[in-house]
């Protein structure tokens, strides 16, 4: 964690002198700092209430799972530019809760729910379009509550928490 702050640090330096060596505007390069300032704030928060399990993060690039089966645990992806495909219909699902979170500033986080199994995803968007199923919002400060039991082991429940700053968020049941 202590070298992730040293590293947004560094890029926030290297972003000032960089506009101070062209001769940007400070008040422009002001706004960038705090554009950079809360893109990393977004990677970093937490949603309230909920316990974390460990897991990765990404400035740029793809994160896509889609073809093996896998033992789902609960995971926290926290992306910077990216786009996020997963099929957790494939995965097996043990008993208990599971919290999936995914948070990005920029990008597509596309998820496919297993038709079986309880799940409650809360979705929002800073500027785009949101689908879960039952809800259609495009534009901006979307937010989106889905909410279902499955018909398959109900002493395992899937709980999503989706946050996207830019670009699209496609909750899907399958």
């Amino acid at each position: 964690m202590r070298h992730r702050g040293i590293l947004v640090l560094f890029v926030i330096l290297l972003f000032w002198l960089c506009a101070a060596l062209i001769r940007l505007d400070p008040v422009r390069t002001g706004a960038g700092l705090l554009l950079v300032w809360g893109g990393y704030r977004l990677l970093r928060a937490a949603p309230e209430g909920a316990h974390l399990p460990s897991g990765g993060w990404t400035l740029f690039g793809t994160v896509q799972r889609m073809r093996d089966q896998y033992v789902l645990e609960g995971f926290a992806l926290a992306c910077g530019v990216a786009d996020v495909k997963m099929d957790l219909a494939r995965a097996i699902v043990p008993e208990g809760e599971h919290v999936i979170t995914v948070r990005a500033v920029l990008g597509d986080v596309s998820l496919y729910l297993p038709d079986d199994l309880p799940v409650d995803v809360v979705a929002s968007v800073g500027a785009g379009s949101l689908h879960v199923p039952g809800q259609s919002l495009r534009g901006i400060g979307r937010r989106g509550v889905y909410s279902a039991e499955g018909v398959g082991n109900p002493d395992a429940r899937l709980r999503i928490v989706v946050a996207l700053g830019a670009g699209d968020v496609d909750v899907r049941r399958i």
